[in-house]
């Protein structure tokens, strides 16, 4: 469970497929596309789109709202002291 929130996402077209298929197509407005990126806005469940950063994070970035950012740039820094 959690918050269902708007966020702004710019991620790779390659991973279109997968985006649809998490989040649906219902209420996504697309911008900002060029040969290989484009940017969605979306409501998305606050906890799983933290989740999708992190599987995702090499293809995937949370522009807005800026809390939300802040929160996945903590659970970044969380899993790279896992590994010291």
């Amino acid at each position: 469970s959690g918050e269902l929130i708007k966020a702004t996402i710019r991620f790779q077209k390659k991973l279109m497929t997968e985006f649809v298929d998490w989040f649906g197509v219902e209420g996504i407005y697309f911008s900002k596309q060029t040969q290989d990126e484009i940017t969605a806005t979306v409501s998305v469940n606050r906890n799983a789109v933290r989740k999708w950063a992190i599987q995702y994070g090499l293809y995937f970035r949370v522009i807005e709202p800026e809390e939300l950012v802040q929160d996945i740039k903590a659970d970044i820094e969380d899993i790279r002291q896992n590994y010291e």
